[in-house]
């Protein structure tokens, strides 16, 4: 009898971790994306991809791992996730290294890859050719770009550029580091810039739209910089083994801003643009959604867990739902949170 009530509890519990869209993820290290389609997950872990099941969340797939060969992805352990990022295109995955381009199918399987000449730049699928980012160095003016790139990854044409860093007497601890996050979705390509804009391309280069949710005089509070806020990043920037060193050497060039940038992150989903603002309210962050005419369809609230005041736990937003990866801090395991967007 006590077997079976024994059974019965752990059913339940199991069962309402499931219904309250939380789904543990057993074996993940550090997981640095996560996408969807419309029957699997997938997950870039260093070196390692995982395909789950989107309707039982079960394991189906894992490849990749650190090397040189075929079916292995060169990494770089100072750059995010390694160097390694994948991007869904129509029938199967394509992963980005450095270097190098290995394309998969939907399910795993391995079907070719190609030398790049490049190190920096992420491969993203777009119609028949690829976009992707390059640097261009012009005296002591250094640029971003963003291109477009044949099948053979060779640059064809330039769309857009940014100023890469800008000089100065201080150091901004809030923005340095942070560069201008490239998507594309449903035909269209996505850059911001460091004015909070993000400029919508179409298939041939030509920009679209530009959304400034900042113009959204009724809706849009610019977030302050408090003391409080300050002392966190600190504490993260002589912490963090990859900032540490530098952090400790330039000390006295940090001078926070008054404001924090209009946009901290965003995804093109659904049709939609979800932007991620400072503005929080408990546990929770402020998301406007703005179509890709830039017209604002709501402003709305969500639980979105931060690994620390510069990064956000992996996520992915799709099928009016937001999917994120976030680390139990009782356990050590990786659970994937679902939350339905209304």
């Amino acid at each position: 009898m006590k077997k079976i009530i024994l059974l019965l509890l752990l059913l339940f519990i199991v069962s309402f971790v499931i219904a309250g869209n939380v789904i543990p993820f057993p074996g993940l290290q550090t997981p640095g994306s996560i996408k969807i389609d419309n029957d699997q997950i997938y997950i870039n872990d260093g070196a390692a991809i995982y395909i789950y099941s989107l309707k039982d969340f079960s394991l189906k797939k894992k490849f990749g791992k650190k090397g040189e060969g075929p079916r292995e992805f060169k990494v770089h352990p100072n750059i995010n996730r390694g160097g390694v990022a994948f991007h869904l295109y129509t029938d199967g995955i394509v992963v980005s290294s450095l270097g190098r381009v290995s394309f998969f199918t939907r399910d795993g399987n391995y079907i070719k890859e190609m030398n790049t000449g490049t190190i920096l730049s992420e491969f993203i699928p777009f119609e028949k050719q690829f976009v992707g980012m390059g640097i261009d160095i012009n005296g002591r003016e250094q640029y971003l770009t963003y291109n477009f790139y044949d099948n053979q990854f060779k640059k064809e044409k330039e769309f857009f550029r940014i100023k890469a860093f800008v000089e100065g007497k201080s150091i901004d601890p809030v923005t340095i580091g942070i560069f201008p996050v490239l998507h594309a979705c449903n035909g269209k390509i996505f850059i911001n810039d460091y004015d909070g804009i993000i400029h919508i391309f179409g298939h041939k280069g030509s920009e679209l739209a530009a959304v400034n949710i900042s113009e959204f005089k009724n809706h849009f509070t610019r977030v302050k910089v408090t003391k409080n806020r300050e002392k966190k990043y600190i504490e993260f920037f002589s912490s963090d083994y990859r900032f540490k060193q530098q952090f400790e050497r330039d000390r006295h060039l940090i001078k926070f801003p008054g404001c924090f940038p209009v946009i901290r992150d965003y995804r093109a989903a659904d049709d939609r643009l979800y932007i991620v603002t400072f503005r929080e309210k408990e546990e929770e962050k402020e998301l406007f959604i703005v179509d890709f005419d830039g017209k604002l369809v709501k402003r709305i609230w969500l639980k979105l867990d931060e690994i620390n005041p510069r990064e956000l736990y992996p996520y992915t937003i799709g099928n009016g739902k937001l999917y994120q990866l976030v680390e139990n801090p009782d356990s050590g395991e990786w659970e994937l949170h679902i939350i339905e967007i209304k």
